[in-house]
């Protein structure tokens, strides 16, 4: 392949192409669970490969991407507006090797645009990789706090009642809060429904599994990492979703025992 550390960027449609390439894979890192400052660091380190680019910017948060640089004396501004997110961090371990190899010179800037497309719009892990693995790790779960064989076969169809009711509300486009509520709720129903049929023994031992794999887990470690790193406005952002997720779940659950008790 051509070895772009010998080449420039001649035309300022090339550098256009170029921060566009940027903000796309700043887009698909932020969809799919990767760190802020890992974001804007992957940019930085892409953009050192051409030395006609100066006064390099980049600002990511949760809902927005931002890359502007000087190129000929001429400011050069892209920005994207993120409202979806898929947490598939397959997608962000092949961007991570796609930087790495344009840094070294492998790709040039259309074949990388056609790969981060390819990476973007690719296939997401399925629905039922999510379902099996996630319901299987909620009720493995459950032993550690003194739950039964009982309570492990109504965990597993507790969580998996869960996770599918979160997918299928997120397809209609609901609020992530109102997605959470459903899904928790739907798993707290399943749960106590076991209970009652006599399968399980403890509902709040099946209830703390089932709800596991709706945690928050990616929003909260990237927010302290974010703050960690400096970027407070990010780790805020995380932080307050983190807490309206959990919220979301509480409120869930507590529906069901509410009737339930």
């Amino acid at each position: 392949m051509e070895n772009i550390k010998d080449t420039t960027i001649k035309t300022h449609k090339e550098a256009k192409d170029f921060s566009i390439l940027l903000v796309s894979m700043a887009q698909v890192l932020v969809q799919n669970g990767a760190e802020i400052y890992r974001v804007e660091d992957t940019i930085a380190r892409m953009c050192g490969v051409y030395k006609e680019i100066k006064n390099i910017n980049i600002y990511a948060t949760y809902n927005m991407v931002m890359v502007s640089f000087n190129y000929k004396d001429e400011d050069i501004i892209t920005m994207r507006r993120i409202n979806s997110y898929s947490f598939d961090l397959s997608k962000i371990s092949k961007i991570n090797n796609f930087s790495r190899k344009f840094v070294n010179g492998e790709y040039n800037i259309s074949e990388g645009a056609k790969i981060v497309n390819d990476i973007g719009y690719g296939s997401y892990q399925s629905l039922r990789n999510y379902l099996i693995f996630g319901s299987l790790g909620a009720a493995a779960l459950i032993f550690n706090f003194g739950g039964t064989w009982e309570d492990f076969f109504v965990t597993l169809f507790a969580g998996f009642a869960g996770i599918l009711v979160l997918f299928k509300v997120e397809d209609i486009s609901f609020s992530f809060f109102f997605n959470n509520i459903a899904g928790a709720f739907a798993a707290a129903l399943v749960a106590v429904l076991g209970i009652s049929l006599g399968i399980g023994t403890n509902v709040d031992i099946v209830i703390t599994g089932a709800i596991i794999p709706l945690l928050p887990g990616i929003y909260f470690t990237n927010a302290v990492r974010d703050f960690m790193s400096g970027d407070v406005l990010s780790g805020m952002y995380g932080m307050m979703k983190s807490i309206l997720v959990a919220a979301g779940m509480a409120l869930g659950v507590g529906l069901v025992l509410y009737f339930y008790y």
